[in-house]
């Protein structure tokens, strides 16, 4: 088990859940999540899980590591943040998709964060499309991340989990899918939310 799958699989046993890893038979069968979840020592199964690293942006290094001695290297380019994020998420719903294609359980992604200048708020963004302005005005500048190929990924995981790595303690932020309802109540009452002001929240 990686570094950042045993922090998930402890974070998780913080709140009386047992994070259980596929099978090397079943792994090797279909795409499968990092982790079969369970409520407590039972057999209950809770939700599948998946663990996503986002570690610090290598280009620049990268580009050093192979230049040659006075060459300049660098430049412009767009900001990789959202596709990144973007990408996990569509990795992980395929992944989702290989044992649970029909939703019968809720599906939990959760991001590691290593890298200082990303944050929350970039998930966020491409999720929703918007940012908000300091005066609360929601401006829809994210839509080709939101409404990209993710549009319709993003709807199959119903928990976003955050959590940062490199200040002291991990902190865990939390994005409930309020376009799939149907487990909130469940999700909630395992990671000690209020349900009633997730869903105060979207209006």
């Amino acid at each position: 088990m990686t570094r950042d799958k045993k922090l998930v699989a402890d974070f998780l046993a913080s709140k009386g859940l047992r994070a259980e890893e596929f099978s090397k038979k079943e792994k090797a069968q279909s795409k499968t999540p990092d982790f079969r979840v369970f409520n407590g020592q039972g057999q209950d199964l809770a939700f599948y899980c998946e663990v996503k690293s986002l570690s610090q942006d290598e280009w620049l290094d990268k580009q050093l590591e192979a230049a040659k001695p006075g060459e300049i290297v660098g430049g412009s380019r767009p900001d990789p943040t959202y596709n990144r994020v973007s990408k996990k998420i569509h990795e992980a719903v395929k992944q989702f998709d290989g044992v649970n294609p029909n939703m019968v359980h809720p599906n939990v992604l959760v991001f590691v964060n290593h890298h200082k200048d990303l944050g929350v708020l970039d998930l966020r963004l491409v999720y929703t499309g918007e940012v908000i302005t300091d005066s609360g005005r929601q401006l829809a500048i994210f839509r080709k991340f939101s409404e990209g190929r993710i549009r319709d990924e993003k709807r199959r995981i119903h928990l976003f989990v955050w959590i940062d790595v490199f200040n002291g303690e991990p902190n865990d932020f939390r994005l409930y899918n309020l376009d799939s309802p149907e487990y909130l109540d469940r999700l909630c009452d395992y990671f000690g939310s209020d349900p009633a002001s997730i869903r105060a929240s979207k209006g």
